[in-house]
């Protein structure tokens, strides 16, 4: 009898999470290499990266850092965005082209990206494992889904976190 007034009963209140970085925002600072080292002039990782996190609210901010080097990019952040909570730092290379028998392309990312507290400079999160891949008879195609694919996985990983 207890176990079954336990189970119909319930409780419901209203409740809403919101994260500082929905009110503070964030500064990202993407950027996409081919597989000769090359800048490339793309942005379908942060674009991807941007819907994703839009969509709950998170207002992002796109920006260009120049730097190699984790401390030039955090400096440079703080200097431009001392209003913001937090910096994505991501850079993504494409790997090795490769032509299947069938006639597609093939190729894979790699890259890195830092989340990071702007004020504090402190480093939060740090991924270089993830990667994607794409395939496809058309070699723009391919690399549209390539760097798109790598932003949603890093916004899916950083969530958590902000």
């Amino acid at each position: 009898q207890l176990i079954k007034e336990v189970e119909e009963t319930t409780i419901s209140f209203n409740y809403a999470i919101e994260s500082k970085a929905s009110r503070e925002g964030i500064v990202i600072a993407f950027s996409e290499w081919d597989e000769n080292g090359e800048l490339l002039s793309s942005s379908y990782s942060a674009d991807a990266f941007k819907k994703y996190l839009e969509k709950d609210g998170i207002k992002i901010t796109s920006a260009v850092i120049n730097g190699s080097e984790y401390e030039d990019v955090i400096k440079g952040a703080q200097e431009r965005f001392p209003d913001k909570k937090y910096l994505i730092w991501s850079r993504v290379g494409r790997n090795t082209i490769n032509k299947t028998v069938g006639g597609d392309y093939v190729t894979s990312s790699q890259g890195y990206t830092i989340l990071s507290d702007i004020e504090s400079g402190e480093m939060i999160y740090y991924d270089y494992t993830s990667q994607s891949v794409a395939w496809g008879p058309d070699l723009d195609e391919v690399s549209r889904e390539l760097f798109t694919s790598y932003g949603k996985l890093i916004a899916s990983q950083i969530t958590r976190y902000l």
